[in-house]
Formats: C-alpha cells, sequence, structure tokens
C-alpha cells in the first residue's frame, strides 16, 4: 500500500501531543484504513483527536502503531512515496533506498470513549468562539481543590452563548447572542482541551460541536477533537453578571491602565500583590508599597464621577487587560468592600470582568 509522506507525517506530528506513555497503546496511534480514506486517531482516555487523511486501500484494516517512533521514521526518510506492508503483527515501512520493521498492537485494546459520540450538529463561527475562550481562559484557576475552577463553563441555549471562568476571587464573562440551540447546553470543559482547540491547525470558517453527557466533540476539515467533560456544578454566577443600575465609577483607557500597573507592581508584596487604585474625578494614582518602605506610583487621566479608593490585586489585572487593550474600560464599584466591574465600551458581545478587592 502506497502512502503519501508529508500527509501522513504531518497528521502523526499533531496527535502525538494526545498520546501518553503509560501504556504502549496510549503511546500508540490508531490506524483505520479503509476503501474511502484513512482515520488517524490517539487519545490520552481525557481528550483525543481524530485526523482523515486521503489514502485507501481495497483491504480494510485497523492497527496500533507507536507514535513517535512511526514518526521519527517519516521524518528521516527523503522519498515523498512510501510503501506498508502488514506481516503479522509487524508493519514493513520501505522505499527504493530504505527498509525498516516495526511492532504493531492489536486495534481491540484501543480505548474505544469517544466511539458513540454522535456527529457534531451546531455549527459556531470559528473565530467568535476562539475570540470567547481568550477573553476567559486567564480567569480560570490555576489549582484548586475544586475541579470547576480550574475549567470553563460553555452555555447555549435560545438566548445565546456564553462561557464563564473564575478562580472564586476573579470572573471573567463573555455572551453572544448569536449563537442559538433549542437544546440547552451547560457543560464544564477542560482548561487542556480548551488550549488545543485554540491551537487547532485549520482555517475553516466554522466549527461544529457536538455534546453528550460525559463528552465533547468539535470538527473543522478533517479535524476531530473530543474530551470528557468535568463533572460537577460550577459556581452561580448569574447574579453576579447580571445587569444592574450601579453608578459608574471611572472610564479608563485599558493600555494605560495596563502600563501603570506594569511601571508599580515590582513594589508589592508578593504575597497578594496589592496595589492601591485612588480615584480623584479626571486621574487615578496607581501605587504599590511594601513592608520596607518602598514604593512605587504612576499618575494618569481618566473620566471619572468620584472618589474612591480600592486595593485590588494587580497580578490578576496585568492577566485580565491584554485582552481588552483596545478598548476603553466602564468601571463599577458601589464600595471599597464590594467586587469591582471592567465593562469594555463599544463591544459587539456582552463582556464582563469581576475582581474582588483585598480587604
Amino acid at each position: 500500500m502506497l502512502i503519501e509522506k508529508k500527509k501522513l507525517e504531518n497528521a502523526l506530528k499533531y496527535l502525538i501531543r494526545f498520546t501518553e506513555k503509560r501504556t504502549n497503546i496510549l503511546e500508540s496511534v490508531l490506524i483505520n484504513i479503509g476503501v474511502e480514506h484513512t482515520t488517524l486517531f490517539a487519545t490520552n482516555t481525557k481528550i483525543g483527536a481524530k485526523i482523515k487523511i486521503p489514502v485507501k486501500d481495497k483491504n480494510k484494516k485497523s492497527i496500533c502503531v507507536p507514535a513517535n517512533k512511526l514518526y521519527n521514521i517519516l521524518y528521516l526518510i527523503d522519498e515523498n512515496e512510501i510503501n506498508f506492508e502488514f506481516i503479522d503483527s509487524n508493519i514493513k515501512i520501505s522505499t527504493d533506498s530504505y527498509l525498516s520493521q516495526i511492532k504493531t498492537y492489536d486495534s481491540n485494546l484501543f480505548p474505544d470513549l469517544f466511539n458513540d459520540i454522535p456527529d457534531a450538529n451546531i455549527s459556531i463561527d470559528a473565530e467568535l468562539l476562539r475570540n470567547a475562550l481568550e477573553k476567559v481562559l486567564f480567569a480560570t484557576a490555576k489549582k484548586s481543590f475544586r475541579p470547576e475552577y480550574e475549567n470553563i463553563n460553555f452555555v447555549v441555549n435560545e438566548q445565546g452563548m456564553s462561557l464563564c471562568a473564575t478562580n472564586s476571587f476573579r470572573l471573567s464573562y463573555f455572551k453572544d447572542k448569536t449563537v442559538k440551540t433549542e437544546r440547552g447546553i451547560d457543560i464544564i470543559i477542560p482548561k487542556q482541551f480548551i488550549l488545543e482547540l485554540l491551537g487547532m491547525p485549520v482555517d475553516e470558517k466554522r466549527l461544529k460541536i457536538g455534546v453528550t453527557d460525559d463528552f465533547l466533540t468539535v470538527e473543522a476539515e478533517n479535524i476531530k477533537l473530543f474530551t470528557r467533560l468535568i463533572s460537577g456544578h460550577f459556581p452561580d454566577y448569574k447574579n453576579i453578571v447580571k445587569d444592574s443600575e450601579e453608578k459608574k465609577l471611572a472610564t479608563i483607557d485599558a493600555t494605560k491602565l495596563l502600563k501603570a500597573i506594569k511601571k508599580v507592581l515590582f513594589i508589592a508584596e508578593k504575597e497578594n500583590y496589592g496595589v492601591m487604585f485612588d480615584f480623584k474625578e479626571n486621574t487615578l494614582s496607581v501605587k504599590s508599597l511594601n513592608q520596607e518602605g518602598e514604593f512605587a506610583k504612576e499618575t494618569i487621566e481618566i473620566e471619572g464621577t468620584e472618589e474612591r479608593k480600592i486595593k485590588l490585586n494587580g497580578k490578576m489585572l496585568l492577566e485580565y487587560l491584554p485582552t481588552v487593550s483596545n478598548y476603553r474600560l466602564d468601571l463599577f464599584c458601589e464600595s471599597e468592600d464590594t467586587p469591582v466591574k471592567f465593562i469594555p465600551q463599544n463591544v459587539e458581545y456582552t463582556l464582563k470582568y469581576i475582581q474582588m478587592p483585598i480587604n
């Protein structure tokens, strides 16, 4: 059976990231050769990916091949056409000048976790979904005793699509009303899967998703991504993100605020990276100090409405502000002890960031 080297090599290069060294099977890629195309599948049992390549053969066959070993062989071969022969439990790889043989494994041993997932049937604009994920991903917890805080809540219903991430000290929320479905979806997506989705090597303008009680699949062009969903209940954030009649505290240029925090944060105590924000009518003083008496202060122009002093974790703001660097931000805060809401102006969707002050 002749195979075009480059297509197989590129598929393996991408799929290797989904393999795992726990067992020979999980280190392998499952290759399903069919009469119309060939599918390659790799998984670590939590997430997985399938790629279709235009290789076909009248004799259907399924084999498990060590992914790294096969990729390294292909990488070193100069010829573009390679011949595969299946001999008992081995695969022979040959060209005019090269010959090797590697062991394969029984395809029946390969995990079949994702085989029963229905075809994706919800269509979403790819750029919109990626933009939404990038706007909330930073707010997840780095490590938490509650897995929900390390991942993202994804909701699609008749009112639209929303995503939310929180580490209990801050929250980022995105909502778009153009993506709708009659079937209500409310799931928790693993962060690892989201990172893979953001790096999905496709140019497709629309993505398709499919959901079961336990799994999520995303399809584009010749690639399918799969993941187990996170069980549990995401924190109830609806009252926090709902619109209210709060009085606006100030309007600030996000880029200017980002630069100001960078100039003072190196002085702040590493315990909570506390930065004091002193709002005046038309100015904001951003200041940090530490127990050794060191301090740094930067003043920027704002559109203010009242005086207020608030202490916030500056490091968290440095993770948020680059996601809205092209916007002016409206700030809302009732008192120095209540959450601070940051809402960008002139966006075509709902985007809110909320952070608790440091007492």
